[in-house]
């Protein structure tokens, strides 16, 4: 019952289950390395990217997200990456104004020029364009610096918790935390 690659005498006890449990995890996928990081953005593009021109008003790229149920949109100039429009960006700026600012142009709003990436560069520069930079959503674009998709933190973490799902979806509804505590008599 041990394992073939050891003589009984080598291992402590329960170190054949632990060794057995490692396999069974290495081979259903569960393994997450510095070199999972290196796989291609592209592993993270589930989304098709929600665009509106630079001269769309403020209020037409608030519908767009609204349709799309997201909460950014890629704004372009000519069809290229021009900025980005978050939901972020409209608490910090336009709902701190006093005129009105759904009408008014989205350039007065955007992230300009926005770091963006493409398919194949690794998903690694996804997460650090979003964990230096602080963003959100990181816009993905092909070779003309078109956009074809965006990728949220939450494809970010959809992807990461993919290699974990046994322990993300099999666990109780809420976490253990010691028997309570009595007070008094």
């Amino acid at each position: 019952m041990g394992d073939e690659r050891f003589n009984d005498d080598e291992l402590p006890s329960g170190l054949y289950e632990e060794l057995r449990i490692m396999d069974e995890r290495a081979r259903s996928g569960q393994h997450v390395s510095a070199d999972t990081l290196q796989e291609p953005t592209g592993e993270l593009c589930t989304r098709r990217v929600e665009t509106a021109d630079v001269n769309a008003t403020v209020r037409e790229c608030v519908d767009v997200m609204r349709a799309a149920n997201f909460g950014a949109v890629v704004i372009t100039r000519e069809g290229k990456l021009a900025g980005i429009l978050t939901e972020r960006d409209l608490l910090r700026t336009a709902l701190t104004r006093e005129d009105d600012w759904l009408s008014m142009p989205v350039s007065d709003f955007m992230t300009k020029n926005p770091d963006s990436l493409r398919k194949d560069d690794p998903m690694v520069f996804v997460m650090n364009r979003m964990h230096v930079g602080g963003y959100r959503h990181v816009p993905i674009v092909d070779e003309n610096d078109v956009p074809t998709h965006i990728v949220s933190i939450r494809d970010v973490l959809r992807f990461l918790l993919s290699h974990f799902e046994d322990e993300v979806s099999n666990i109780p509804p809420e976490p253990y935390r010691g028997p309570p505590k009595r007070y008094g008599g």
